[in-house]
């Protein structure tokens, strides 16, 4: 039989350590308030690597970040209801919310805002430009006309 036979695997024990020296709380924290978890990873010493593999492996430590996210949540929302006058203004909480937890908080994207303009020309069996042009400028004359009666103007070309 193996000697390693029940004990733990190596890399396990390792990211046991890590957790272990690894501030979690701070980690956490800063997180929780909107820091970006790479940058947070990089200020207690992990990869974010490691901190996904955390969220996965281990239930206790996603549970205090979502605990956590919550505590934020609700002290921003707190914040916003008690804002009655200029000198506590609700727009930075509201800010905080929109970005940070944009998912929950941001108004919904309305997709792209396109203006497009199509100028477009089609030549119908055979037309030659000077038809067409033909064709437009009766278009206008006939638009000029209508234009005209409906102000009341007498005089028409």
């Amino acid at each position: 039989m193996s000697a390693n036979v029940g004990r733990p695997k190596a890399s396990s024990v390792v990211r046991a350590a890590r957790l272990k020296k690894a501030d979690t709380a701070k980690l956490i924290a800063d997180i929780a308030r909107g820091v970006p978890v790479a940058v947070a990873c990089a200020a207690v010493g992990i990869h974010k690597v490691t901190f996904n593999s955390w969220l996965d492996e281990r239930p206790d430590f996603a549970r205090s970040l979502a605990a956590e996210k919550q505590a934020v949540i609700l002290e921003a929302l707190t914040a916003i209801k008690s804002c009655a006058t200029k000198e506590r203004e609700f727009r930075n909480w509201s800010w905080f919310l929109e970005t940070v937890y944009r998912d929950y908080f941001a108004p919904p994207d309305k997709g792209p805002h396109i203006n497009l303009t199509q100028n477009t020309l089609n030549l119908i069996n055979g037309q030659t430009l000077e038809e067409a042009r033909a064709a437009l400028d009766e278009v206008k004359r006939i638009k000029d006309e209508r234009r005209s009666t409906e102000r009341g103007d007498s005089n028409t070309a």
